[in-house]
């Protein structure tokens, strides 16, 4: 179990990381 979360929330993460980015600098420009 340990396993598995840590691998979805890396990859939900990720996701979210690059997702956040792309919109804060849309939203910054």
């Amino acid at each position: 179990m340990p396993d598995k979360g840590k691998s979805k929330s890396g990859s939900t993460k990720k996701n979210t990381g690059k997702k956040d980015t792309k919109n804060k600098g849309s939203k910054k420009k």
